[in-house]
């Protein structure tokens, strides 16, 4: 399968792993979302975290998989591992694999606001299916709700798109 414009019926699989899982969620054209979650890891081994990618892009197809691009993040440890395996996984299967920073996403979505939360209820907006999922507005001392992966991963796939597509107007 090859990637097509957003105009497309091509599936989008985008994955942003967290602590306890990670954040998953289906486009379909660029505009459809098809299912979305957080997935729990009940164990901290990659093999776990592989199988339920598996399942995924078993269920769906998905002619892209997107992810955070670590380059300027202070991420480390299991997340860029994981990252590092979902890439491996989609070579292995023949999916093309985009890579998108935090940078990229807080410019797609610079008028609705730069912070995580910001970006989540704009997503919200847009989505309105995950309206009821956006975490309340994180205080200094909290941990970050494990929901935020999900949208974190909806925002790299939205940014994925509009920044292709800025990309072609412009050109």
């Amino acid at each position: 399968m090859s990637y097509k414009e957003p105009s497309g019926y091509q599936r989008i699989l985008s994955v942003d792993p967290s602590r306890t899982g990670f954040g998953f969620v289906i486009l379909e054209g660029g505009q459809r979302l098809v299912d979305w979650g957080v997935a729990r890891l009940w164990s901290t081994s990659d093999q776990e975290f592989v199988a339920r990618l598996e399942t995924l892009t078993d269920r769906y197809g998905p002619a892209l998989l997107v992810v955070e691009d670590l380059s300027e993040s202070r991420r480390r440890g299991r997340a860029a591992r994981r990252i590092e395996l979902v890439k491996t996984y989609a070579a292995s299967r023949g999916i093309r694999v985009v890579a998108v920073t935090r940078r990229i996403v807080r410019s797609v979505f610079a008028e609705a606001g730069t912070t995580k939360h910001e970006i989540a209820v704009a997503l919200a907006v847009e989505f309105p299916e995950l309206a009821g999922r956006v975490p309340p507005q994180r205080k200094l001392w909290m941990s970050e709700d494990e929901r935020m992966s999900l949208f974190d991963a909806l925002s790299f796939a939205v940014a994925a798109l509009r920044a292709t597509a800025l990309d072609k107007r412009a050109a």
